[in-house]
Order: C-alpha cells, then sequence, then structure tokens
C-alpha cells in the first residue's frame, strides 16, 4: 500500500476503528502496561469522551484489538481452505501467531499478555472453538467438554508465547508446532494425521514467504 492510499484509509477510519490502530502501535512500541488511555486519545486526537463512550476501559481495547486480529487471521486461513487443504486451513491461526511471535519480541509480548488476560483469552478462546468446530464434525465429546478440552491447548499455546517472549535464544517456531499438534492430538485422544507433512510445509510456504502485517501494518522484525 502506497502512501497516498493509507492516507486514504486511515481518513475513512471510523473512531472505533482508530482507537484500535493508534493502541495498537502503543501497546506494541511501549507495551500494555505502559500505555495509558491519555497516551492513547492524545496520539489518536479525540476526545477522551468520545474514548470512553465506545470502550470503558484499556483491557475492552486490548480485547477489542485481539478479536480484529484474530478475524484477520482466520480470514487468510479461508484463503487455505479454498485451496482444498482443510487441515492447514485449521492450523494456520496457530501456526500464523508462532511465526509472529518467533520473529518479533514486542508481537510476542502483546499476545502474551492478550493470552494473560482472562477476558480477551475466554473471547479467543470462543472464536478458536467456533473456528476449530469447521472442521471437527465428529468431536467426539459435548460442548462443556470439548471446550474444557480445547481450553487446555489453548492455554499451552498462551505457554509458548511466553517462551518466545522471555526467552533470551532464537525459538524455532515450526518445533513449537509439532509440539502444539502433538499435545491436541493426545488431548483430543487424535491420530496425527496422515498428511500433516504436507500441510505443515504449506504453511511454511505461506509464512515464510510473506512480510509480516497486523492490521495492515509491516511489523518490524528487529523488535
Amino acid at each position: 500500500m502506497n502512501q497516498t492510499d493509507e492516507m486514504k484509509e486511515k481518513a475513512c477510519e471510523t473512531p472505533f476503528e482508530k482507537i484500535i490502530d493508534i493502541a495498537f502501535d502503543l501497546f506494541l512500541e511501549n507495551g500494555y502496561e505502559d500505555t495509558t488511555i491519555r497516551m492513547i486519545v492524545e496520539k489518536a486526537g479525540i476526545h477522551i469522551g468520545s474514548l470512553y463512550y465506545l470502550f470503558p476501559n484499556k483491557e475492552s481495547i486490548l480485547k477489542a484489538m485481539m478479536i480484529t486480529v484474530y478475524d484477520m487471521i482466520h480470514k487468510k486461513a479461508e484463503i487455505v481452505r479454498i485451496n482444498n487443504n482443510d487441515l492447514a486451513a485449521l492450523l494456520y491461526p496457530t501456526a500464523s501467531i508462532l511465526y509472529m511471535t518467533s520473529r518479533s519480541k514486542n508481537v510476542a509480548r502483546l499476545l502474551y499478555k492478550s493470552y494473560s488476560t482472562w477476558s480477551v483469552f475466554d473471547e479467543l478462546l470462543k472464536f478458536s472453538k467456533n473456528w476449530a468446530l469447521k472442521y471437527d464434525f465428529s468431536p467426539n465429546s459435548d460442548d462443556r467438554e470439548y471446550h474444557s478440552k480445547l481450553f487446555f491447548v489453548f492455554g499451552g499455546l498462551g505457554n509458548m508465547i511466553g517462551e518466545f517472549y522471555y526467552s533470551s535464544r532464537a525459538l524455532d517456531y515450526r518445533e513449537r508446532l509439532d509440539k502444539f499438534i502433538d499435545v491436541a492430538c493426545r488431548i483430543f485422544a487424535r491420530d496425527v494425521p496422515e498428511d500433516i507433512e504436507s500441510a505443515k510445509n504449506l504453511l511454511y510456504n505461506l509464512l515464510e514467504s510473506e512480510e509480516i502485517t497486523i492490521l495492515g501494518k509491516q511489523i518490524d522484525l528487529n523488535n
């Protein structure tokens, strides 16, 4: 996107979108804890009352932001699904998150905060459950049990994100994806799919051939 197109797009932003956009920049640069509501409204050029009309607190901004990010990631996964690889589409959101956190400490910090915040975690868990059920037509358990199993899998993903953030050495997202698949199969008592390697290779090619963008912004891989 060139600068003129970007300016036109920003001019069309709703106040809701503008707040999320600005907050994402500040959360990424400063961290969630060190970003204040005052910093967001000043950079957005809006009145504080306008923000509180849309968001009761900073946590609600984080939740809305992450739902937007998840929605964008899952829309990309739909493209994989159109190419007739349901397994790769199912794994794409997790692989994408692991890849992004492996390349940027700032992204890892923001995602780890999101997974560590219950209201955000719970909303993303519901989102992921609906996504998983698109592909799992015979879950072999009632809804409450399925939700509980997915809770443990999702919590494991949060721990992996924490590893990427806190580790002083480079970690391989491919190894973590293998671990995630193994844990998920054990929790749901499923065999590892026979076509898993072809699905993973498709994901690696997709993820590693593109620049990392979140909310339309290219991520600085030096931070």
